[in-house]
């Protein structure tokens, strides 16, 4: 699953908290860049209604390119700007990572 993201530009961690299967975001040392949380729910899918993990991949990682487009400029003034990320979505360390 994590080579399907990367092959996509995105980098994945795995969560598998019991809310959250992955985090995934464009640079994990820049959140701004965009983060996006797929719930253990929505993985679950995957196992449930046979699907390709590469497709999955593809499809959560396309929602970084379609934000891009056609939109007014942002500013700090910006309504609804965030301008850090949520705590505890930073430095996470993947499930999956070897431990050393």
């Amino acid at each position: 699953m994590k080579s399907h993201f990367k092959a996509n530009g995105i980098d994945a961690t795995v969560l598998m908290d019991g809310n959250y299967a992955l985090q995934i975001c464009v640079d994990p040392n820049d959140m701004m860049k965009g983060v996006f949380r797929i719930s253990e729910q929505l993985f679950l899918r995957v196992a449930c209604e046979f699907q390709s993990l590469r497709w999955f991949a593809e499809e959560h990682s396309s929602i970084f390119s379609d934000v891009v487009g056609d939109v007014s400029p942002i500013t700090m003034g910006t309504h609804g700007l965030i301008n850090e990320s949520p705590p505890g979505w930073q430095g996470l360390k993947c499930l999956l990572d070897d431990p050393a």
